[in-house]
């Protein structure tokens, strides 16, 4: 699917990771840790790793 991904960090342990297409469109938005104070337990390169496990699983609904 055609797009970029945007892979925002704050606070060392909120992660918003999101997949726009060209028009900047927002196709997937996956929060980590956004929900809480203390963020997300799990490290970055676990949520980056789950990231690249559901990116390419994604196929446009048409």
């Amino acid at each position: 699917m055609p797009g970029y991904e945007k892979i925002s960090r704050w606070d060392n342990n909120h992660y918003q990771l999101a997949w726009e297409c060209e028009s900047d469109r927002l196709l997937v938005m996956m929060p980590f840790g956004t929900e809480t104070f203390e963020g997300t337990k799990r490290s970055q390169q676990e949520v980056l790793a789950i990231w690249d496990t559901i990116l390419p699983t994604l196929k446009p609904v048409e």
